[in-house]
Parts: C-alpha cells; structure tokens; sequence
C-alpha cells in the first residue's frame, strides 16, 4: 500500500466488481462491519452480519449485489464478498518482509531449529525441540511449546501461545 492508500475505485480496477456509491476516498486498513472507521474497507459475506450494515461507519464494504441497496456507505458489489475482501485487504495492507533472526530478548531452548530466513520476537520462548521454519514470523511474547513444528511462511501476532506437539503447517 502507499500512504495515500487504495481507493474503491482503484481496487475494483484491479481486482474486478462493481462500485456503488460516490464516496472514492482512499482506503488505509481493513475492519469490521461494526469496528471500521471511513477509511477502512470492510465486507459483508455471513446474512447473519446483515443487521450491523446500516450502523457501520466504514468507507467501502464489499458485498453480494442483493445487500447493496442496504449499505450507507461506498460499496463493492462482488460474487464472493470474502474472497474479494482477502485480496483487497493484501493490496490495502500487505504483509511486512520478515527480518531474519532471533531477537536478543528471546529464549530459545539449545535444542530448537530455527531457519536462518525465520524471525523471532523479543520475550518469545521457543521450547526444546521446537522447529520454525524459513519466512515463519514469530511475533513478540509467543510461546511455543516444546516439539512444536511452525510451517514456512506462518506468522504469528503477539502474545501466542501453541501448545507441546503441535504442528502449524505452512502460512
């Protein structure tokens, strides 16, 4: 993303549908229906969520053609509203490189494997035996319990905890 963002009609230039709405400010995050500020994109996708549309203060919403006429803001009418919003959401705000290494704060058991190409966060503590492989991001404070297999490319927010044996598989 730039920081001007991606505006609703920027994205439907690249990723197809239909804008309805004259609102084309640019777009900077992604939320939710209930959580998204005017400059964020949002969907609609679950009937069950269709009762938060007409309070949502979001600055797009991608959503099939039958809820359009109910939504107060810019929308994008799509066949797959959450499908759409995934790659939308990767164009508004792509994923951060992963910076290689384990940070000096973290505890790492001597019987670990952590791939060169693979991050680890400060507090993180990584158990004996546990394997993390290339482009696998964890973040800060995550535990990782002992024997734990991450798959390449998996990222992991703060504060995580995966239990002794578990397998993540790739991303």
């Amino acid at each position: 993303m730039t920081e001007k963002g991606i505006t609703p009609q920027e994205l439907v230039a690249q990723l197809g549908g239909v804008v309805r709405g004259a609102d084309d400010s640019p777009l900077t995050g992604v939320g939710t229906l209930a959580g998204a500020g005017p400059d964020a994109l949002t969907f609609l996708a679950n009937p069950h969520y269709r009762g938060e549309l007409p309070g949502t203060r979001a600055g797009c919403v991608v959503l099939r053609a039958d809820d359009a006429d109910s939504c107060p803001v810019t929308a994008i009418v799509a066949e797959d509203p959450y499908a759409y919003y995934a790659r939308a959401a990767a164009l508004i705000a792509p994923r951060a490189a992963v910076r290689p290494g384990v940070h000096p704060d973290a505890t790492v058991s001597a019987n670990a494997e952590i791939a060169a190409e693979a991050w680890v966060g400060p507090r993180a503590v990584i158990g004996d035996g546990a394997v993390v492989a290339a482009g696998a991001c964890i973040g800060a404070g995550c535990v990782i319990g002992d024997g734990v297999r991450i798959g390449a490319g998996t990222r992991l927010v703060a504060n995580v905890t995966v239990i002794a044996g578990a397998r993540l598989g790739r991303r």
